[in-house]
């Protein structure tokens, strides 16, 4: 359970978030801080268990993001990053202890305070109060200036009106990291091969640093005061050395592409090379071509990592190397969500951005904690591991003696159906007793090695195989029946032959999945999307094929209608149904009924917009764009209000339709397949 709260103007809201799963809340503009004003508008997230928190701040053709420190990773001396820009430069400083604090902030440049000017290397002193946070601006370029609290506070920085060669005034912001968890060397890649380079800020925090950057053909070094700062072009890859901690910043100055033609800047924070994780879960929108760059030892190879189950090399990710470290990006494409990037053994850092006409976003992933002397393993070890240190990652490792009286026998699968995947889970100390390989599985096609991922289920560490359901996949067989689809498969287990020495017979499982192949999918308030599942029975397996159905302003169907959008009657709007469900080579997504209603109760009066498939003009006007062609339909009607309700509620029975000669899978009089009734 997840709570999102501000103090004043007062805003509560309680969210239940699935495991594996996202969610988006959106704070209207009445929380957006006013430059000099003290207010409680301070956002708390709270969780009952281990969350990632992306702040994206949105505004008209401007954008940007930035992960979300967790109130344990705040500090109490931070220095603040912002853009060189004309104006708007600004720093915010939050309390979100429940005693005041004392903030000394010591200016670089020049700052307006209270209705008091505060000029270069002078200090003004305030005082916050609980849940309180004050939002300073100015003209001047901020950068370097120090912000010391009596107790943990958060700071952002960044400008609301930052100026680059193919941009103008632009919303650039970032949540700083205190002093303590900045670094001592980095490696840094130009993001994207552009034409306009991207600048690069190193800030000291201690006297007399020295700062050392090199790449292929040339050595700079520079000697840095607290809070003095340099900055430069990237023209390629960089190595950062410092004799004291420092921050690098990094400026996306936006450019020009083949796809979104132009788009704007965002600042990041540059990751010290000491990577802490080897495994990170991260959230891209739709909306934006988005990218991830990896950074990691030269050591490793682009098929070690698993990005969203799949080996990298398959993504054909573009290749940099600098010295003992490289780069690789991967364009991810106009695909949202939340993805998830490992190694089984390397630890690496990661940024995520995404660019869109005259818009754009970027964030980084695996800044390094301050070591507490207490090995703690990301993801958490399972009650039968221990965390453990090695060459200088932690790893989670198995307790053998647990297992010194088990069989072959105790290993025994389980069988998750899920729309885009059968995920076969088998215990990974089970596997490790027996000596069994987990890189040489495959499935009834020899040449299919089943792609593995380590996850935690329950108090257990297992190792999941994920299948695609889908005709042919490796050896799939596929049975059809009326109202359900069958997908199975066999996973082969070999014994683990680096020794030489094989000691286990290989391991055969038999796994299938069976889905239904009705569903029903339904705007549950007006106009907001939901999704809603039908689980179906099997003798291995079942899962759910999950619609999902919302509301858009054109025809575009990639700018949804809000929760609190209004429409005029007579305004076009467009329904857009989609499945996750992969097998689009053998099905169709077709809606077979969907009618609108005043309320949330399917046994008020409602009017059919389509039935059979087809268009039901009758009444209204329809028109299919989309239906029994594709994994997903679309279709427009125009905005209506039901006599003295303020809200219209929608619900589509949908099916999938067998592509077939003989299977009509379009407009039709009636349905190939049964359906499930509003």
């Amino acid at each position: 359970m997840v709570q999102v709260t501000v103090p004043s103007p007062p805003y509560n809201k309680t969210v239940l978030l699935a495991k594996n799963s996202t969610t988006e809340v959106v704070l209207p503009s009445d929380y957006i801080l006013i430059e000099g004003e003290r207010s409680r508008k301070l956002v708390t997230v709270s969780s009952d268990a281990d969350i990632s928190v992306i702040a994206f701040n949105t505004g008209v053709y401007s954008a940007d993001a930035f992960a979300c420190l967790s109130k344990q990773d705040l500090g109490t001396e931070y220095f603040v990053f912002t853009s060189v820009s004309w104006h708007g430069n600004y720093f915010a400083v939050g309390n979100g202890e429940d005693v005041e604090t004392q903030v000394n902030i010591t200016v670089s440049g020049s700052l307006l305070v209270d209705g008091t000017r505060y000029e270069d290397k002078q200090m003004v002193t305030i005082t916050l109060a609980p849940k309180e946070v004050i939002l300073l601006s100015d003209a001047n370029d901020l950068t370097g200036t120090r912000v010391a609290s009596s107790t943990p506070v958060a700071v952002f920085s960044g400008s609301k009106c930052y100026n680059s060669p193919y941009s103008y005034c632009d919303i650039v912001i970032k949540q700083l990291y205190p002093v303590q968890r900045w670094g001592q060397q980095f490696v840094v890649f130009p993001l994207m091969i552009k034409e306009v380079r991207d600048r690069i800020i190193f800030i000291a925090a201690r006297p007399n640093t020295t700062v050392t950057l090199r790449n292929e053909s040339t050595t700079l070094q520079y000697s840095l005061q607290p809070g003095s700062h340099v900055s430069m072009d990237l023209q390629t890859g960089m190595l950062v050395d410092a004799t004291e901690p420092i921050m690098v910043g990094y400026l996306f100055q936006g450019g020009t592409s083949s796809l979104p033609f132009i788009f704007d800047p965002f600042i990041a924070t540059v990751l010290p090379s000491n990577f802490p994780w080897r495994y990170y879960k991260f959230v891209t929108k739709d909306f934006f071509y988005n990218y991830l760059f990896i950074v990691s030892r030269s050591s490793s190879s682009s098929s070690d990592f698993l990005l969203d189950y799949r080996p990298l090399s398959d993504y054909v990710p573009t290749v940099r190397h600098l010295e003992d470290f490289t780069g690789w990006e991967v364009n991810l494409g106009k695909i949202g969500g939340q993805h998830e990037i490992s190694h089984q053994s390397e630890t690496f850092g990661i940024y995520v951005y995404g660019v869109e006409y005259c818009i754009s976003y970027g964030y980084s992933l695996g800044q390094a904690e301050s070591f507490s002397g207490v090995l703690q393993c990301d993801p958490v070890c399972a009650d039968n591991e221990l965390c453990t240190n090695s060459a200088g990652y932690t790893e989670c490792k198995c307790q053998r003696s647990k297992y010194l009286n088990a069989s072959r026998n105790d290993i025994v699968p389980t069988v998750q159906c899920e729309a885009s995947a059968m995920t076969v889970s088998l215990n990974k100390c089970l596997l490790e007793r027996f000596n069994y390989s987990f890189t040489q599985m495959h499935f009834e096609d020899t040449n299919c090695t089943a792609i593995t991922s380590l996850q935690l289920e329950g108090n257990e560490r297992v190792i999941q195989v994920k299948a695609i359901p889908r005709a042919g996949w490796c050896g799939n067989e596929m049975v059809i029946y009326d109202k359900t689809v069958t997908y199975s498969n066999i996973l082969y287990i070999p014994p683990d032959d680096t020794s030489g020495i094989i000691i286990s017979s290989s391991l055969r499982f038999n796994f299938s999945c069976t889905y239904n192949r009705t569903m029903q999918t339904s705007l549950l308030t007006a106009l907001h999307p939901t999704m809603d599942n039908i689980t179906g029975p099997s003798e291995d397996g079942s899962g759910s094929i999950t619609a999902t159905m919302a509301a858009f302003k054109s025809n575009s169907f990639n700018d949804p209608v809000l929760e609190n959008d209004t429409l005029k009657v007579g305004t076009p709007v467009y329904i857009g149904i989609s499945t996750t469900f992969p097998d689009g080579d053998t099905f169709t997504l077709r809606a077979e009924r969907c009618v609108a209603a005043p309320s949330i109760n399917l046994g008020d009066p409602s009017i059919e917009l389509i039935s059979g498939g087809c268009a039901m003009t009758q009444t209204m006007n329809v028109q299919v764009v989309e239906n029994g062609q594709s994994l997903q339909v679309m279709f427009e009607i125009e905005a209506f209000i039901f006599n003295g309700q303020p809200d219209v509620y929608m619900w589509c029975d949908v099916s999938l339709c067998l592509k077939d000669p003989s299977t009509t899978c379009q407009c039709s009089s009636s349905s190939d397949s049964a359906s499930t009734g509003p």
